[in-house]
């Protein structure tokens, strides 16, 4: 990535919005009032796309605070027309990071997708030596600045919401590892029950196995 950045006042209509990362901004008023008083601390992100034209990486909330203030002119880091699309979305999501009001299904979405992208702008990594080519969930969690663990666990958490979406519902990233692993011993215990029911009892001996087993599968034992 060209890391060589221009920094630049831009009229708020020379910036197209684009696709964004986040769907929900919160409340823009308290921040655009804070705007107002303050003025805007962090510039935006840009990619520039002709000579007075740009398209917005990071910065949505602040970009929209803005409109609502009705400040045309704001500060931003412009960055060059020969970024790619992985980069721009590098870029995006890696702002997000330092974000502090992101719900707990954002924050797991935000660490999910930074680890796809970098896994398909590198490959994956098929080796577990730090000097393997490729990307891995090691390498997220390195680059987050996190324990392998905990990223790990979270990109699986956010795995298992695209497959069940109710976990959304939980209160917590807490309460939804403890549905998830209850919906685990489950799926288990209905598989034990399975291959029980299967295996007919022949003898008083089995009978009595199978009635214990059936006891400890339902917590009566």
């Amino acid at each position: 990535m060209d890391n060589r950045l221009e920094l630049a006042i831009v009229d708020i209509g020379q910036i197209t919005f684009g696709d964004r990362f986040r769907e929900d901004y919160g409340d823009i008023s308290t921040l655009a009032e804070s705007i107002k008083k303050e003025g805007i601390i962090q510039p935006l992100a840009v990619k520039r796309t002709s000579e007075s034209q740009y398209t917005l990486l990071a910065g949505g909330r602040r970009y929209k605070a803005c409109q609502t203030a009705g400040i045309t002119q704001i500060p931003v880091r412009v960055y060059p027309e020969t970024i790619n699309e992985m980069e721009m979305r590098a870029i995006e999501l890696m702002e997000n990071v330092a974000r502090k009001d992101l719900d707990w299904v954002e924050a797991l979405k935000l660490k999910q997708e930074i680890n796809n992208l970098y896994v398909a702008m590198y490959g994956e990594k098929k080796s577990t030596s730090p000097d393997a080519p490729g990307w891995s969930k090691r390498d997220t969690a390195e680059l987050l600045q996190e324990s392998h663990t905990n990223v790990q666990k979270d990109i699986s958490l956010a795995e298992a919401i695209e497959m069940f979406p109710f976990l959304k519902q939980a209160k917590n990233k807490h309460d939804a590892e403890k549905i998830l692993q209850k919906m685990k011993t489950d799926i288990v215990s209905e598989e034990i029950a399975k291959r029980l029911a299967e295996k007919a009892a022949a003898t008083p001996v089995e009978r009595i196995r199978m009635d214990l087993c059936n006891r400890y599968i339902v917590r009566d034992f």
